[in-house]
């Protein structure tokens, strides 16, 4: 059970993901049935507009609500958009007939980017023009590295077929 936080105490420590930069960097991989629970949130030009930890809160209670199972430590994946954009929870059941379940149906193209986030829409130029949607993986935050040069970021190009 995570330890509760007062809001005005003082957060020390993370509990990012370590990345395997070998595993991650520059792959294509086949993540054909693999799911997402999707949570819409409001932006403005690619700024959420809405607090994210209450978002990832409310879309953890409707996949128990709805019966599906978050996959401990699995990734959560964000999506990027002018007015509004996506968090994506990894789950092991989901009904493909629910529109807020995403399955994947074929291969990714990973990038891994160290840098400021600020940058990450230069490093989406460099996919394919067979890439239909990419997607962040964050593996640091601002406590663990708060040097914005050292996050660390896979993009995921999901390829578009036909």
């Amino acid at each position: 059970m995570a330890k509760e936080t007062n809001i005005n105490e003082e957060i020390t420590s993370c509990y990012c993901r370590f990345l395997d930069v070998k595993a991650w960097d520059e792959k294509e991989l086949d993540w054909s049935g693999k799911k997402f629970y999707r949570v819409p949130h409001r932006s403005w030009f690619y700024v959420p507009k809405e607090n994210i930890t209450e978002k990832i809160l409310q879309a953890y209670e409707e996949i128990t609500a709805k019966g599906y199972e978050a996959i401990p430590g699995g990734l959560m994946l964000f999506r990027k958009g002018f007015f509004h954009g996506e968090i994506l929870i990894e789950i092991k059941n989901g009904s493909s007939d629910d529109p807020k379940v995403k399955i994947f149906l074929g291969h990714i193209l990973t990038k891994v980017y160290v840098g400021p986030r600020r940058d990450l829409a230069e490093i989406e130029k460099t996919f394919p023009p067979t890439v239909l949607n990419i997607y962040y993986a964050y593996f640091s935050c601002d406590i663990c590295t708060p040097d914005a040069n050292e996050q660390k970021t896979v993009l995921i190009g999901e390829k578009r077929y036909y």
